[in-house]
């Protein structure tokens, strides 16, 4: 599995065009009709990568909330003065969990998803983008590379850097000025110009599944919080990684089984090793025939959209 880290705090990331103070991004600043955040998380997931987490120091509550509905993992960490926090804390809840992960500091959210499916067809434990002999972001590690690697090395000159460390790097070369457009340091006339270009700006088909009975019970937020209470074997270490309080979490757990009619997770409380929860064989069934599900729709629903809509569509100026 192929994963993406965005690391989130504004404050740390200002890179090669530092300009002190006014390189601080608010995440959920507006660029181009939507904030940045996500954006990036949007150009993501239209190159296929489902697992997307966010790394956060301070401010986390605000942008959790923000993205509450787009299905991402949160990881917390404490304080936002160091560079390598979020690195380090995003890779390490990847660890043993993909074999690959795109890593992009949130004030840079428009590359594009040519550039990210260039970097996926090449083999190397550090990929990097580069225009006219710049490299940008995002950086495409190995998961060997996970516990070897810090932000500074990555914030500067990677080849040099790579080179001395005797990490094996490939640079690739593309036409995507977003790679290199830090938005908490540009102008906004240089954001504007590349808005209007980007290819999200296009028309998209947007489709999401829900199973219902007398009312809508399972869905992509469903999936994913039962999809994280496997992975972390608790329901409250879940609700941590979704930004969910644990109370929402339960009762969204309890809606589930009662339109199901069946358990969906088995939890045991206290004890010597504490409290775990666990899956119920049912409840993989549901999530597997789900994830089909969602693939044909969308599959179908996209050959549809093409055929009414696949010609040239006027663009708003």
């Amino acid at each position: 599995m192929i994963a993406a880290l965005i690391l989130g705090t504004p404050r740390l990331f200002a890179g090669d065009d530092s300009k002190g103070q006014s390189d601080i991004l608010d995440p959920m600043r507006n660029v181009g009709g939507m904030s940045a955040i996500r954006r990036q998380i949007e150009t993501f997931r239209q190159a296929g990568i489902e697992k997307v987490v966010i790394a956060l120091g301070s401010d986390a509550e605000r942008i959790e909330t923000h993205c509450a509905r787009l299905c991402v993992t949160f990881v917390r960490y404490d304080g936002d003065a160091a560079h390598d926090d979020g690195l380090r804390a995003g890779l390490e809840y990847l660890r043993r969990k993909c074999e690959r992960a795109f890593v992009a500091p949130s004030n840079y959210p428009f590359f594009t998803v040519g550039t990210l499916q260039a970097m996926l067809d090449c083999e190397a434990e550090v990929v990097y983008p580069e225009l006219e002999n710049r490299a940008g972001y995002p950086f495409l590690l190995t998961e060997r590379m996970f516990g070897n690697i810090s932000f500074d090395a990555v914030a500067g000159n990677f080849s040099e850097t790579f080179r001395a460390k005797g990490v094996q790097s490939l640079a690739v070369s593309v036409q995507d000025k977003g790679i290199l457009l830090n938005v908490g340091a540009a102008e906004e006339s240089e954001i504007n110009a590349v808005v209007k270009v980007h290819p999200l700006r296009g028309l998209k088909l947007d489709v999401k599944v829900s199973l219902s009975r007398e009312n809508s019970f399972f869905g992509p937020g469903a999936l994913h919080l039962l999809q994280l209470t496997g992975e972390a074997e608790s329901l409250m270490q879940a609700s941590k990684l979704m930004g969910l309080s644990y109370s929402k979490a339960r009762k969204l757990i309890a809606r589930m089984e009662t339109y199901l009619g069946y358990q969906v997770i088995e939890s045991q409380h206290g004890g010597r090793s504490g409290g775990f929860s666990t899956l119920t064989p049912k409840a993989r069934i549901l999530m597997e025939k789900y994830m089909l599900l969602q693939a044909e729709i969308g599959e179908s629903a996209q050959e549809i959209f093409n055929r009414h809509f696949g010609g040239d569509i006027e663009m708003p100026e």
